[in-house]
């Protein structure tokens, strides 16, 4: 997701201002609002939904206990199962009244004096469970692939309600995605934080950094956290809103001095340094970042005084299979050419279910200790370079540190290209 200097970028005074032109404007608001509506209108059609099933499922379970004496005191109350919606785990029985229904289905299928209707009523509530597990699992799968087709063929400024959409939530609980604060971050401070490796989607960081569910604001309170992605895709129309709203900006200079410089203290800017050249090298059990060559945020932090945080997230590369080509093969000079053209790579990846769905792999994103920068207008090749060794040794800690907690063998070491 890391741009060159060359391809097109925002000013501070671009990004607060629409892309398209006048004629254009009126078209892409009626889209937002008309995503907005069609949001709404599922959401409403869902508890509809949910309210019938619980009146249906409350219905037989009454008729098939009334004569047995069994009773079973059920969750599903029309603003939960709602709620459910928002969050299926949150619907279940009650933990004594299931263990109830258990022993009196064992009876009646034993025929130890327990009612053969008792059996049946437990096999209608486990099932009714069985259902609301898979519509769990149904709606973290469209969660996910939601962003994952957003990713693929690309609403407005910073939103905080649409950072906060449920289908984050669902998004993350699918891998699922972990925060994990090995360090303060000071309010009072600006930073740059490196996030590796890039995989195919950067999912940990998206999780993490681009919603209220990822937990950094919780962790890191008074820090205003901001995701630079790719500055291409903020030419194009609608989407460019939607990742506005998210709270992303271009990874280009001018929108990074903007958030350095002029946005106040208590900015965490977050850039995937790897970029689509780490993203070609991603495949399950590689632990491999693009680094030695990478740094322009070293300066930039020595510019505008902002302290250094390396970031890991564990598990990201494990997400997708890719057909990795050799170095120096023809394949891969395409991919090559066609990053230079487009600014991304083409990666050729298969994912878990519906050919798009990542696997289901535990990504756990570490943030680790900041590094001190001084303030330099005119920083020296040799002072980028020492913080920059600085930055390579503290990713390389923070990987051996947490690489066994976060699922890996204590073979496994870090590759720096």
């Amino acid at each position: 997701m890391l741009g060159s200097q060359e391809e097109w970028s925002m000013s501070p005074a671009e990004t607060s201002r629409p892309l398209v032109k006048v004629k254009v404007k009126l078209k892409v608001k009626v889209v937002i609002t008309s995503s907005v509506l069609l949001y709404l209108l599922c959401y409403y059609v869902a508890r509809q939904v949910t309210r019938f099933t619980h009146r249906a499922f409350s219905s037989s379970l009454h008729n098939l206990t009334k004569d047995v004496g069994l009773h079973i005191t059920c969750r599903f109350s029309a603003g939960s199962l709602s709620a459910a919606l928002v969050d299926p785990s949150k619907v279940h029985l009650e933990k004594d009244t299931r263990h109830i229904s258990q022993t009196g289905a064992l009876r009646g299928i034993e025929g130890r004096g327990g009612h053969p209707r008792e059996g049946e009523a437990a096999l209608i509530a486990a099932r009714q469970i069985g259902r609301m597990d898979k519509w769990r699992e149904f709606v973290e799968k469209v969660s996910v692939l939601q962003l994952v087709l957003t990713f693929l063929f690309m609403g407005g400024r910073r939103s905080e309600w649409m950072r906060s959409w449920p289908v984050w939530r669902h998004f993350k609980n699918y891998f699922p995605v972990k925060l994990v604060k090995t360090a303060e971050l000071s309010p009072n401070k600006n930073y740059i934080l490196g996030s590796h490796p890039h995989g195919i989607m950067c999912m940990g960081a998206i999780s993490c950094f681009s919603t209220t569910y990822g937990g950094f604001s919780q962790a890191f309170p008074g820090m205003r956290v901001t995701l630079a992605i790719l500055a291409g895709l903020f030419r194009l129309p609608i989407f460019r809103d939607y990742l506005m709203s998210a709270g992303m900006c271009p990874v280009s200079k001018p929108s990074l001095e903007y958030l350095l410089s002029r946005n106040g203290k208590g900015n965490a800017v977050v850039i995937v340094t790897g970029g689509a050249a780490e993203s070609l090298s991603s495949a399950p059990g590689v632990n491999t970042v693009v680094m030695r060559q990478r740094k322009g945020f070293v300066r930039l932090a020595l510019e505008y005084g902002a302290d250094l945080v390396p970031v890991y997230s564990f598990g990201e590369n494990e997400l997708f299979q890719q057909v990795v080509f050799s170095e120096g093969s023809m394949t891969r000079g395409l991919q090559i050419a066609f990053k230079k053209i487009m600014g991304f790579a083409p990666c050729l990846f298969m994912g878990q279910s519906w050919g798009l769905l990542p696997y289901k792999t535990p990504v756990t994103t570490v943030v680790g200790s900041p590094i001190a920068v001084p303030r330099m207008a005119y920083p020296s090749e040799e002072t980028v370079d020492h913080y920059h060794s600085l930055y390579m040794e503290a990713l390389t800690k923070l990987f051996h540190d947490h690489k066994v907690s976060c699922g890996l063998s204590e073979s496994h070491d870090l590759h720096i290209i």
